[in-house]
């Protein structure tokens, strides 16, 4: 294979590598022909190298056998070129101190075919000659030439060596252009360099307390050193006056290797603003290694400068939103020298801000202060004026002052916030001053004020009383009022007379949250009137002729169920007018009753009065509970009220009803049904004690009775008589010293027996001659024209007594509601009854007997 590389190294071309007929890189070597060729235009001057490599080879030799060629321009000429090889510089020193001995050296090789005898090299250090040496080479020799040095100190930093063949151009040589060589080395020397890109700092705003520089320390020697740096105090260069002003660096040492450069902050803290002028410092950096300083010039430059400043009355302007407001503002001149500033105002919409004196004319929108003083000031009025419209309190605009300076174009814009100032108003209707007439002097009159809050914010009103006329109280104390912005309220406060009150004025004041108020106030004509006092008297309970009475409500115990009890109260009207109250009781229930008056009815100023009330606690009231009733007289809006407690009396009452009888016969089973009603107020749980004669076989379908108040149950007896004698039963509750309650119930018994049977003949024959005196009448009435049914009683059956009337001696059974009235034969207290012919009842002994006037004839 066959490889050309150039004289520099960098391109590589193959054999049999072409592209449009020249040789290219990049392509793949030629592993067939045995014939390769590397064709090159424009080749650069310099040694070529050619190799050819055995990829492989057949027979026996080791070696392949090969020949070379070449052609070209110059190929073939003997012409000499010497020139310096590339990178064969070389010094003893990478980076020579100044005064160092030094040596440099480089390789010449006479790239050309033929030879010379003698050539000239010089060397020269930043342009000056060092030494000149000659030398003659065959083709192809390469030979080393040195050179001595020792830098000076002009020669410190970076420092130009030049290497020149043939400098007089003696010598005829294939390239003229290959035979210099310069390289630029670094001498050091020690020492630390302060520079800075802005000597000059000039103030620009007078409200800066700091300057600051930036420091660039350079190590200017080639090898490490430790470096420090300082400053100056500043002096002004106009008058020399040093000022001693606070100044540092960020870093006073440092540490800086080979030509290594670092950048310190330097700050001078100086007042706000200085006074103008120039003021310079120095710097010195120092190598600290070799004490070696370095120094560095610097200015502060301050000009004349502008700083107002303006100062509000307050952090925020109260303004009225109706009236115009006054005020002022303070101006200052907080720059480094007597100056002038101009004033302009700007105002928010529908507002006008101006000027009261420093403009030309009053509420001129600009003005001037004129010369101020360094840290002078002057005071500049400003005048007000609202929209004219009611705005919220509390809310802010803001009107704007611009400050100009005449030492520089700047524009100062200062905020004046105005912020609307509470206003309050009130109407009050009906207006204060008024009069409230015919108040009675011992009544609850209520005063009502209608408040509209007419002002620019929510308002709250705390009143208080200023004054009253003697004998009144405010009653339920005066209650706050919280009224919203364009609100009104209807509120009211009532006043107690103690019958006794006098006319006069009523004074309240409304206090406002941040101190102001409102005074209203009207006159109350006050009419006496009545005062009563009400205390209890006496309870008086009645049974039959027995009269007890006490002074307490429960001075005699229980108070009766279902029986009237009488409670009275004494009742004096110790104020200026007559009172004629209604009297009422307030009850538990409606099943309570009670009747009260008044005695005498009208009562007189100094006059007393008796109430009595009879009262009743119904039977369904439960026994032990203790409720309350109250005694309310009531009239001309004047209320009085007794109110008492009572204790219910416990009542066991038992009712019994004959519910069902049959006749009662000798050896006959007969049955009797009653029902037990409790009609007391409480529950009763009895054991039923009975009573009959002997013999009758009494049975009872229940021994214990249990009842609620109110409730009913009932109880069945049989029995059978063993004789046809009458006999009486008795039922009781109770234990027979303290019985709840009692039942006795006369049985009139039929005798089956022969003297049962004489008996019924009796009864039979006078039966029989009813019916005869019955038919005969019937016959005659007939003939006389009128309908026998009309005088025939509907109803049928036997018209004797009932048994089980005749045998309830205790209970008589009520009249149908068919029945007619009740007549009475005689004497007032026999009944007869339409439906018992021939019979009476007599009700005080509770017996049927016989009518005398009856006549079996009518029938």
């Amino acid at each position: 294979n066959l490889e050309v590389t150039s004289p520099d190294g960098s391109v590589t071309y193959v054999g049999n590598d072409f592209a449009n007929g020249r040789s290219t890189t990049g392509g793949a070597k030629d592993t067939k022909n045995n014939v390769e060729v590397v064709l090159i235009d424009s080749a650069s001057t310099g040694i070529w190298n050619v190799k050819v490599k055995d990829f492989s080879h057949g027979g026996s030799r080791t070696y392949q056998p090969f020949a070379i060629a070449v052609r070209g321009v110059n190929v073939n000429d003997l012409t000499p070129d010497p020139s310096i090889a590339p990178g064969s510089f070389e010094i003893s020193t990478p980076i020579p101190q100044v005064g160092e001995p030094t040596s440099f050296s480089v390789s010449v090789v006479n790239q050309g075919s033929g030879s010379f005898a003698e050539a000239f090299v010089s060397a020269h250090v930043n342009g000056d000659p060092l030494e000149t040496k000659s030398l003659g080479m065959s083709p192809g020799e390469e030979v080393r030439l040195e050179w001595d040095w020792t830098p000076q100190s002009s020669d410190k930093g970076e420092t130009q060596i030049r290497i020149e063949i043939d400098p007089s151009d003696q010598l005829e040589e294939l390239y003229e252009d290959n035979n210099i060589l310069e390289v630029t080395i670094g001498v050091s020397a020690p020492g630390i360099q302060a520079s800075t890109d802005s000597a000059w700092k000039t103030l620009q705003d007078p409200s800066d307390t700091t300057t600051r520089w930036e420091v660039e320390m350079t190590n200017l020697a080639l090898f490490d050193t430790n470096a420090s740096i300082e400053v100056t105090k500043p002096v002004r260069m106009i008058d020399g006056v040093e000022f001693d002003w606070f100044k540092s660096f960020d870093q006073i040492y440092v540490e800086l290797g080979p030509s290594e450069s670092t950048t310190v902050n330097l700050t001078l803290v100086h007042p706000a603003p200085p006074d103008p002028g120039t003021y310079s410092m120095t710097i010195t950096a120092t190598d600290e290694d070799f004490d070696v300083e370095s120094q560095l010039e610097i200015y502060f430059d301050v000009p004349v400068l502008a700083q107002p400043e303006v100062t509000l009355p307050s952090a925020e302007i109260q303004v009225d939103s109706q009236e115009i407001t006054n005020t002022s503002v303070q101006i200052h001149n907080l720059g480094n020298g007597a100056q002038t500033y101009d004033i302009e105002l700007y105002s928010p919409a529908g507002w006008d801000v101006g000027l009261l004196e420093l403009g030309p004319f009053q509420g001129s929108k600009q003005g001037s202060t004129g010369t101020l003083s360094k840290g002078g000031s002057i005071s500049a009025g400003i005048m007000i004026t609202p929209p004219g419209v009611l705005l919220t309190a509390g809310s802010t605009f803001f009107a704007e002052i611009k400050v100009k300076s005449r030492v520089s174009s700047e524009v100062w814009t200062f905020q004046m916030p105005m912020v609307i100032q509470p206003s309050d108003s009130l109407g009050l209707t009906p207006e204060s001053g008024g009069t409230q007439g015919g108040v009675p002097a011992d009544s609850l009159h209520e005063i009502s004020v209608q408040i509209s809050n007419q002002g620019n914010r929510e308002v709250t009103l705390t009143p208080i009383e200023r004054s009253l006329p003697g004998g009144w109280t405010i009653q339920g104390g005066l209650s706050q009022i919280t009224i919203p912005m364009g609100s009104n309220v209807q509120w009211s406060f009532s006043i107690q007379g103690n019958g006794l009150a006098a006319s006069g004025l009523v004074e309240v004041r409304f206090l406002v949250e941040d101190g102001d108020f409102f005074d209203w106030n009207t006159t109350v004509d006050s009419i006496s009137g009545a005062i009563p006092v009400l205390s209890f008297h006496e309870v008086v309970f009645v049974e039959g002729t027995t009269i007890e009475s006490s002074t307490t409500p429960l001075g005699l115990g229980a108070h009766p169920v279902g029986t009237p009890f009488d409670m009275g109260w004494k009742l004096e009207n110790t104020g200026t007018s007559i009172w004629e109250p209604d009297v009422s009781m307030e009850l538990p229930s409606d099943d309570w009753q009670s009747s009260c008056a008044a005695n005498p009815a009208r009562i007189g100023p100094g006059e007393s009065s008796m109430v009595w009330c009879s009262i009743t606690i119904p039977l369904s009231h439960e026994a032990g509970t203790e409720p309350g009733i109250a005694l309310v007289l009531s009239g001309d809006g004047i209320e009085s009220r007794g109110e008492v407690t009572l204790l219910v009396d416990t009542v066991k009452e038992v009712q019994w009803t004959l519910v069902n009888y049959n006749e009662a016969r000798e050896d006959f089973l007969t049955t009797i049904q009653l029902d037990a009603l409790n009609t007391g107020n409480v529950a009763l749980s009895e054991r039923i004690v009975t009573d009959a004669p002997d013999g009758w076989n009494l049975w009872l379908d229940g021994q214990l009775l249990t009842l609620q108040p109110g409730e009913a149950k009932s109880v069945v007896i049989q029995f059978t008589p063993d004789s046809g004698s009458d006999g009486s039963i008795t039922l009781r509750l109770g234990t027979e010293e303290d019985p709840i309650s009692q039942k006795t119930l006369d049985i009139p018994v039929t005798a089956t027996s022969s003297g049962g049977s004489n008996t019924l003949l009796l009864v039979g024959g006078a039966f029989l001659l009813v019916a005869v005196a019955a038919v005969v009448g019937a016959i005659a009435f007939t003939r006389g024209g009128r309908e026998l049914s009309s005088v025939i009683p509907a109803r049928s059956g036997s018209q004797r007594p009932p048994r089980e009337e005749t045998a309830v001696s205790q209970e008589p059974t009520a009249p149908r509601a068919d029945e007619e009235e009740v007549t009475t034969q005689e004497g007032p207290e026999l009944q007869r009854y339409p439906d018992y012919p021939g019979w009476l009842w007599n009700p005080s002994t509770e017996e049927w007997v016989e009518d005398p006037e009856y006549e079996h004839s009518e029938q």
